[in-house]
């Protein structure tokens, strides 16, 4: 009869330790959770950006890259770095706004320092992650420029 009475005790129990560890999500986990609701409720599947990167990194990585989603998949990168605009690698250049998210995810959930500023739809405008615990080129940041929602 006794373990009877206590069943909803620790129901009640495990119910506010698991609110408990919701509410204890850091700042930055509470900011990413914010933008990923606001990007969902916006909509937007298709649009187009421009980026920059500041890394130890070559030229092509560093940009401007100007990357085209279409119905949530990158189609095209181009390298706008020259007088003219170059195609390049969409796989390994491009990243959806989705992709930004989960990089951002894997960062905090690492452990490791980032400074994040997400625009009104929830992309991330600017974005420093230091991806690897390493002294020097442990990271990187990188500049969402000229988003436009393609309709």
């Amino acid at each position: 009869m006794r373990s009877r009475n206590m069943r909803p005790i620790l129901i009640s129990a495990i119910a506010l330790a698991v609110l408990w560890v919701a509410c204890a999500a850091s700042p930055e986990r509470q900011e990413l959770e914010a933008a990923k609701a606001a990007w969902v409720a916006s909509g937007v599947e298709s649009y187009t950006y421009t980026y920059t990167r500041s890394c130890e990194c070559d030229e092509i990585a560093r940009g401007p890259n100007r990357v085209t989603v279409e119905d949530g998949a990158v189609i095209e990168v181009l390298h706008l770095g020259g007088d003219d605009p170059v195609s390049i690698d969409a796989d390994e250049w491009g990243s959806t706004i989705e992709d930004m998210h989960e990089a951002i995810a894997r960062s905090i959930d690492e452990g490791r320092n980032n400074n994040v500023d997400y625009g009104p739809l929830g992309y991330p405008e600017r974005m420093v992650l230091d991806v690897a615990a390493l002294q020097v080129d442990g990271g990187y940041s990188l500049t969402v420029t000229s988003f436009e929602a393609v309709t």
